[in-house]
This record gives C-alpha cells, sequence and structure tokens, in this order.
C-alpha cells in the first residue's frame, strides 16, 4: 500500500508538476507506522511472545506501548515539519530511540538463546524436547536477520553517498523497496515451493564434504568419505535405542519426510554409543552435517559423531556376529534390522545379507584383533602387590584345604624353637582306625577333615579341665582330668595332643583348642 501510494505521488508530480500534499502525507504516514511495525515485531519475537510463553509481562507491554507511542508521535512531527533543521532534529531523536530499542532486542534474544540451550541440554529425550530444538534453530535464523535488518540503512546510506549520483536517485529508492519486498516474498515463494516438490535433493547439500582414507577405527569428525553410510553417536548421557532414535528424528527430521525408513541397521552397543546404518549415502551425510553442526553450536545431547569402521548392512551385522555368536542374536541388546519399516529377525538377516566369505573373514579379523589385545595386555607390567595382596608361604593350602568345612583359628605365641612335623595318630575306636580329626594347615589356621603334615605343637595357655560328665566305662582322658559332677574348667598340666574316645565320638586338643570328630 506504501509502495503504491509513493509510485501514484510521483506519477503526480510528473504528469501535473504539482505535489499532491494528502497522498505524499499518506505514503509518508504509512512509511513511518510500517517501521514501527518491523520494530515492534522484532521486540515481540525476541522476548519469546507465542514462541517461549504465551503473554508478556506488564512491564514489557509498557515498553513496547511507549516506544510505539512516541517513534509514532515523532514520526508524525517529522512528516509535519516545514524546516530541514527541524526535521533533522525528529529524525535524529527517532533513530535514538530505535536503536535503545535495538539494544533491548539484542539482550532479549541472546537470553533466550541461552535459556533454550540450558533447557535442551538438561532435558530428556521426548517430543517436548525436539519443540525445544526446533525453536532454537529458528532464533538462530532470527538472530541472523535481525543482523541484516540492522545493518540494511547503513549500507543503502554508503551506496547513496559513494556510488548512486544525484540524477539517479530512483535507485535508491528502489533498492529500499527491494529490502522490504524481497524477504517477504521470498519466504512464501520457498513456503510455496516445498509444499509443491516436497524435501530438496540430499545430493545438492550445499556442505558436502568429501574425503578418503581412515585412521583407526573412525574417520575425522569432520569428515565423511564418499559412499560411506555408516556413523557412531556419542551421547552425553545414557540413552536406550528408543529414546536415540527419537532424538536423532528430531535432530534430523528432513530425514522422514519421505515414506522410507532412513536407517536399516541400529545397534546399541553401550548406553552412551549408537551404531547407524544409513541406506544411502545421501541420508547419512545429511545426518551427519546436522548433528556436526549442533555439536559445533555446543547444542544437544550427542557430543561426538564419526565415521564407523564397518560400512553397510552386511559388514555391520556379520561383524555382531563373528564377535557374539549365535548367543548374541537372541541377546536383548543385539542390533535391530530393518527392511523398509519392518523389523526382521537376526537370523534371517545374518542367513539373507551376510555372505560366508564375508563373514568368515570377519571372524579372522576378530580373532586378530583379540590376539593383539591379549599380547599387549601380556606386555603390560603387573602393578606390585600390596600388603593386603601378599601371600605368606605358610598360608599356601591345597585344594582339599579350601574346601574344608571347618577352620578355626589358633593361639599365635611364636615357637621358641623349631621342630620336624610329624604325622597326626590315628587312635583306634572300637577296632576301627579313625583318622585325624584336626591338623594344622599352616601357622595360625587349622582345618578340620585333612590328614596332611602338622606343624610342631607350640607352647600356649595353661590347659583346662573339661566335665564330660560321669558313668560307668568311661576311660580317663590323657590331657584332661575327670571332674566332679559341676559342670567347671580349672587348669591342668598334663600332655596335650592324644585323642579321647567317647561312644564314637573322638575329641582331639591342639594347642589350646578342642576338636570333635562324630
Amino acid at each position: 500500500m506504501r509502495t503504491k501510494l509513493r509510485w501514484l505521488d510521483y506519477r503526480i508530480v510528473a504528469t501535473t508538476g504539482i505535489e499532491s500534499s494528502v497522498v505524499d502525507i499518506t505514503w509518508k504516514l504509512l512509511s513511518k507506522v510500517q517501521n514501527i511495525l518491523e520494530l515492534m515485531s522484532f521486540l515481540l519475537l525476541s522476548l519469546g511472545w507465542k514462541v517461549l510463553r504465551s503473554s508478556l509481562d506488564v512491564s514489557e507491554i509498557r515498553f513496547a506501548v511507549a516506544v510505539s507511542i512516541i517513534s509514532f508521535y515523532l514520526g508524525v512531527f517529522q512528516v509535519a515539519c516545514t524546516t530541514p533543521a527541524t526535521c533533522s532534529g525528529y529524525q535524529l531523536s527517532r533513530y535514538i530511540l530505535h536503536s535503545l530499542c535495538f539494544l533491548v532486542i539484542i539482550v532479549a534474544m541472546n537470553f533466550n538463546l541461552q535459556k533454550l540451550a540450558s533447557a535442551i541440554s538438561d532435558a530428556p529425550a521426548s517430543l517436548e524436547s525436539g519443540k525445544l530444538y526446533r525453536k532454537l534453530t529458528a532464533y538462530y535464523i532470527f538472530r541472523w536477520v535481525f543482523l541484516g535488518f540492522i545493518i540494511a540503512p547503513t549500507v543503502e546510506l554508503f551506496l547513496k553517498v559513494t556510488v548512486v549520483p544525484w540524477d539517479a536517485q530512483w535507485l535508491y529508492i528502489a533498492i529500499q523497496e527491494l529490502r522490504t519486498w524481497a524477504p517477504r516474498h521470498a519466504r512464501q515463494d520457498a513456503a510455496r515451493q516445498r509444499a509443491l516438490s516436497g524435501p530438496q535433493p540430499l545430493s545438492q547439500h550445499p556442505s558436502k564434504l568429501d574425503g578418503s582414507g581412515r585412521s583407526g577405527w573412525t574417520a575425522s569428525m569432520s569428515r565423511l568419505v564418499h559412499g560411506a553410510t555408516t556413523v557412531v553417536f556419542r551421547t552425553t548421557q545414557d540413552l536406550e535405542k528408543d529414546e536415540f532414535l527419537l532424538m536423532l528424528r528430531m535432530v534430523c527430521p528432513e530425514l522422514w519426510k519421505g515414506n522410507v525408513l532412513p536407517y536399516d541397521f541400529v545397534y546399541l552397543q553401550c548406553p552412551r554409543v549408537m551404531i547407524v546404518n544409513f541406506i544411502s549415502h545421501d541420508l547419512c551425510l545429511n545426518c551427519f552435517t546436522s548433528v556436526h553442526n549442533q555439536i559445533r553450536d555446543s547444542r544437544g545431547h550427542i557430543g561426538k559423531v564419526q565415521q564407523a569402521r564397518y560400512q553397510g548392512l552386511a559388514e555391520n551385522l556379520g561383524a555382531f556376529y563373528a564377535k557374539a555368536g549365535r548367543r548374541g542374536l537372541e541377546s536383548a541388546t543385539a542390533p535391530t534390522v530393518f527392511q523398509g519399516w519392518r523389523q526382521i529377525p537376526l537370523r534371517l538377516a545374518v542367513q539373507s545379507f551376510v555372505p560366508p566369505e564375508m563373514l568368515e573373514r570377519l571372524r579372522v579379523d576378530v580373532r586378530r584383533a583379540k590376539d593383539s589385545r591379549q599380547a599387549a595386555a601380556a606386555q603390560r607390567p603387573s602393578p606390585p602387590a600390596t600388603g593386603a595382596s601378599q601371600s605368606r608361604p605358610g598360608r599356601q593350602q591345597s585344594s582339599a584345604a579350601q574346601s574344608a568345612p571347618i577352620a578355626v583359628a589358633a593361639p599365635t605365641i611364636p615357637s621358641p624353637s623349631p621342630a620336624a612335623q610329624w604325622q597326626a595318630r590315628r587312635p583306634v575306636v572300637d577296632g576301627t582306625q579313625v583318622g585325624a580329626s584336626a591338623t594344622g594347615d599352616a601357622p595360625g589356621m587349622w582345618t578340620a577333615g585333612d590328614e596332611r603334615q602338622q606343624p610342631p605343637l607350640r607352647p600356649g595357655p595353661p590347659r583346662w579341665q573339661f566335665h564330660l560328665g560321669e558313668g560307668p566305662g568311661l576311660p580317663q582322658p590323657c590331657g584332661y582330668s575327670q571332674a566332679s559332677a559341676s559342670s567347671h574348667m580349672a587348669p591342668v598340666a598334663t600332655q596335650p595332643g592324644i585323642p579321647l574316645s567317647i561312644s564314637g565320638m573322638v575329641v582331639t586338643e591342639r594347642n589350646g583348642v578342642l576338636f570333635f570328630d562324630l
């Protein structure tokens, strides 16, 4: 409307030679109103109105209304002024007011960008996180648009002063009109083209990168070998397979615009490492570029993206089968294979997609990698043993002693002089030879049920008298004395080591410890 009125005013002047005051004032006032509306749209978007929140604070509303009224007031006086000095004063005041508003827009926009980035880093993988990703991307685009909006008047003034001559002022006016008209129509045209032609071919992506060579298990993070279809994603937090796929769909929504699932192999190697094989190099490149740009901007939960060592569905599936075997195909952590939108069993996938010669080659690679790791581990020096892990020679136990059911701590009083070890005596009970019920396994440890040689007896505390009960046929034990009917214990000085047989039970005393063998 403003452009039409301005063109009409110029046509009237060119035809009649007389300037129409009504038309001239009208298009100038509409120009001031348009500037105010553009300024308010930038201000409201930077404050997050209808994007991050549904309403504004009272102070924000008052600030927007005050700027609009003052700017319109100054614009009206600028249009109605009659002297150049007065018009310049009103114009300068209006520029200062708009500059103050520009400063508020920059501060509010950066604050909302930081707020969105913090919310994304703390949010789990969900639909709400996807909305935050889209809003953050929109705010980054909005920042560049606002930068162009601020710089454009300076560029136009520079062209008017240095490039455009005085008799070609129409060129300056055409540039001004093009600046306000072209972006709006470009956005409408782009939306119309996307609706008619569908997604843009990924092979024409402007950020396509070609490289060659691989180093180790992965390629460079910022490059992707031509023809590669498999990439490795490393996240900053533990995620399930479904959560990661949902987050990947939010980061790269253009991959799902068609009616085809963009990947056919998904393997969650650990809670923070995901291997994905895409059905084409173009899809892989598009996702790789989008995720890499997000990582560069420090956004999202993906911390690293790299080219995988194995490329293609057959190699990845064969590598997993060569490492995990048949049992690995039944595990809960096994990869998922898709054919279209349908998930297929892993056994059928191995039989259908992995050739036998490829599987044999992958098995050889797995064995070589395992042998190299074992050789490297063997060459590393073992850490020195600590005091808790060092074992004394006397504590070495045989398999029979380690499986013994009873272990009793013995006194740790050192022997005054070394003596030869001796074999435990086998007492005879009711005409049957009975094995020794207790032997010394090591100094400080006694084990029942072992018939190995014992260390020499060591002096201990005084022997104690033990009440076994009274009755006919009970022999007097050697090393113990028959006591009265009352149960008590008293020190005696007898020769220890001779077992006592009582009704099929053998009682043996060694170094102050009683051992009962039924």
